[in-house]
């Protein structure tokens, strides 16, 4: 009997300390902000509406079962994955700033809008980040150069914008070929970031796929009502794109007005129905994709440009005066009366005289005339009033 009393006793003692109460308590020993932080990043990213999300929400001490959270020791989260699961919204602080022990988060595929926030150079022991294919704008914050041991980094296929930071170039322990920023809208003017970046680069070029503003922009010509800008089109044509002009008569802005090119192969444009003698101030950026994933690039420097003043036209008017002229030409035989037509052409203040030429044959009279005037041999001379030849 006392045998079977003790039996009894280490069988109870034995379902208490391995039952699922103590396992359940096991799991417990997770912090409790990086509990709340699990929870604020359901309710951010509209937990209710994705696609797996088994275990979310649960009792205190299942956190480490949750779908996509792994747990190291069971007693802290070291990563999250939830790739492809209709996640909705912008990172939470509280997600990056309270889970510092988090070594991988892959959000690949989801619609996450937003900025990184800077918050994330927190996570020091981060190895991965995978945040490539969402909705994320925005410049990449410098603190991510803060992620000292980082592996791999994917960004691409978001709507990330601006100059990079040159602090990347402090993620020397990212793999070669092992990350992505293909498919944004960013630029560095920086040799040795583009070098370094290029050879963490999975293809080696993340440059050559990047919606940037196009260089170069000029004023090509001008007129009284219209001016034309010209740029060089951009590397990347690829997906459906233009270029947006903005333009308004102050420096700085507002640009009130706004006209868009047919592509992104287009190199200039002609602004038509401006005012004449008037000063415009011009600004391009690039965008790609359809509207409702659109990329813009940063702006162009305004550059300036005035209109011309309106040109008018002169008329001219030319008008004729007829003048006729009577000389006498005598013949041995008979007396012949011709008329000479003298025509004056006045073209406004310039007048053009034609006459004509009179040859007098032998006669006794004389002839006067507006022309020249050639005499044959006779008895009598002609007297012009222009140069006379005599003859022999």
């Amino acid at each position: 009997m006392r045998k079977k009393n003790v039996v009894s006793v280490v069988l109870s003692i034995f379902f208490l300390l391995t039952g699922p109460g103590m396992a359940q308590n096991a799991c417990a020993a997770i912090p409790a902000e990086e509990r709340e932080a699990l929870i604020n990043f359901y309710n951010s990213t509209a937990g209710s509406d994705w696609n797996v999300k088994t275990g979310w929400l649960g009792n205190g001490g299942t956190e480490c079962d949750w779908e996509g959270i792994t747990c190291e020791g069971g007693d802290t989260v070291t990563a999250i994955n939830l790739v492809f699961n209709n996640l909705v919204g912008n990172l939470p602080v509280s997600l990056l700033a309270d889970l510092s022990n988090l070594q991988e988060l892959n959000l690949f595929g989801n619609h996450l809008s937003g900025t990184i926030p800077p918050e994330i150079g927190n996570l020091s022991n981060l190895r991965e980040l995978h945040l490539q294919n969402n909705s994320l704008s925005g410049a990449i914050p410098s603190n991510l150069g803060s992620l000292s041991i980082l592996e791999k980094l994917s960004l691409q296929g978001n709507m990330l914008a601006g100059p990079l930071p040159r602090e990347l170039t402090n993620l020397s322990t990212l793999t070669d070929n092992g990350s992505d920023f293909r498919n944004n809208a960013l630029y560095t003017s920086d040799n040795d970031l583009r070098t370094f970046l290029n050879t963490k680069q999975a293809d080696g070029d993340w440059e050559s796929t990047q919606t940037v503003a196009p260089a170069n922009l000029s004023i090509a010509e001008t007129a009284s009502d219209s001016v034309t800008i010209s740029w060089d089109k951009i590397t990347y044509s690829d997906d459906s794109g233009a270029y947006e002009i903005e333009y308004g008569t102050v420096s700085g802005g507002p640009y009130d007005s706004k006209e868009t090119t047919a592509d992104k192969n287009t190199e200039s444009f002609t602004i038509t129905g401006l005012d004449p003698e008037t000063g415009y101030y011009f600004r391009v950026r690039t965008f790609s994709r359809d509207e409702d994933d659109r990329i813009y690039s940063d702006y162009t420097e305004e550059i300036f440009s005035a209109t011309t003043e309106v040109t008018t036209t002169s008329t001219t008017t030319t008008s004729t005066t007829s003048t006729t002229t009577t000389s006498t030409t005598s013949t041995a035989a008979s007396s012949t009366t011709t008329t000479t037509s003298v025509t004056t052409t006045v073209p406004t203040t310039t007048f053009a005289t034609s006459t004509s030429s009179t040859i007098i044959l032998p006669t006794t009279t004389f002839v006067t005339s507006t022309s020249s005037t050639i005499i044959l041999p006779t008895t009598t001379f002609a007297a012009s009033t222009s140069s006379t030849t005599i003859l022999p």
